[in-house]
């Protein structure tokens, strides 16, 4: 039996190197909020956070994204501290 040729839809438009950066930028931007705006929502809705608290945390919050990016610590520590300290292991959280 012949294989049955696929259509192809003439309308379709690749896909532009600014296509792609601008999909790849909303990406950034969108990881970037859930990485800091989820986790502020989290302490405001469950312990009250109000906005000099939720301030306060942003700048610790940022502070140790700076501290990341400059290698002064990796994920894996991070993982490390964050069972250590508290006992909650991330990998049974996003496993």
């Amino acid at each position: 039996m012949a294989k049955k040729k696929r259509r192809v839809n003439p309308r379709r438009k690749p896909a532009s190197q600014a296509d792609v950066a601008r999909a790849k930028k909303q990406a950034e931007r969108n990881a970037v909020i859930g990485t800091i705006a989820i986790p502020l929502m989290a302490a405001h809705d469950a312990y009250g956070f109000g906005p000099e608290r939720l301030s306060r945390l942003l700048d610790r919050m940022l502070a140790l994204y700076a501290d990341y990016e400059a290698d002064r610590f990796d994920m894996d520590e991070a993982l490390d501290w964050l069972r250590d300290y508290t006992g909650i292991d991330m990998q049974e959280v996003i496993l």
